[in-house]
């Protein structure tokens, strides 16, 4: 997880497996002494969902608890530090909002495809597992950029060779001749909608691109502008 530190990586597991399942809150946040900035962490990635409640409730409730520093509670404490009790409103998360969190400290999302992060439906008029059987036809693809390579012609030229997944996880591969993409193509990791002629060499599909552009994604719900 991005930026939780190593020591509670080590002693939370170590603390739950020592003494038993965390009950709520309080109850871990005084058994594993952890700081307001990690446990807010932890609570957007929503590894605090034992709790039974959602991710915003819990970020009210550590903010109520731990204040707005990082200051680490004794655990050897007798009894519960007193608390004021506020009555929130129904806070949801939205899966793209959790989703973009997961992106933001895991490096991937744990639910999502990036397809799931389209503003389009669309997946293309075929798939992988249907390239043998429109081979010699144009089609519009969408695929999921997984890498690239770039090569000289004998003229000097460059052009381009790509691979990509489509929305069922299955894999295909594009050219890109100097004559139709004169410019660097690719604009980074994401989906992109690929127009191309099917052909096949020795038994084996690719898609000789005609058109080809990245497409928008949602914007994540909870940023700032």
């Amino acid at each position: 997880v991005q930026g939780l530190e190593h020591k509670f990586i080590e002693s939370i597991p170590k603390e739950r497996r020592l003494n038993g399942p965390f009950k709520d809150l309080e109850n871990f946040v005084k058994r594993t002494q952890i700081t307001l900035e990690q446990a807010i962490l932890l609570i957007r990635l929503g590894a605090l969902r034992f709790t039974g409640k959602d991710k915003k409730t819990l970020l009210w409730d550590i903010y109520n608890y731990l204040g707005h520093k990082n200051k680490i509670v004794n655990a050897a404490e007798l009894f519960s530090l007193e608390r004021k009790e506020y009555t929130l409103p129904e806070l949801a998360n939205s899966p793209i909002e959790d989703a973009y969190v997961e992106w933001e400290l895991l490096g991937f999302p744990l639910n999502y495809q990036m397809f799931d992060f389209l503003k389009t439906s669309y997946r293309g008029e075929i798939m992988a597992a249907d390239m043998n059987k429109n081979v010699g036809k144009t089609v519009r693809m969408v695929g999921n950029y997984v890498c690239e390579k770039t090569v000289r012609t004998v003229k000097n030229t460059k052009m381009w060779f790509g691979t990509f997944l489509d929305s069922n996880g299955d894999f295909f591969d594009t050219t890109h001749f100097p004559n139709s993409t004169p410019m660097y193509p690719f604009k980074g990791k994401g989906c992109y909608l690929i127009l191309g002629k099917i052909v096949e060499d020795f038994g084996f599909q690719s898609v000789e691109v005609l058109k080809f552009a990245k497409l928008d994604i949602r914007m994540n719900p909870v940023a700032v502008d």
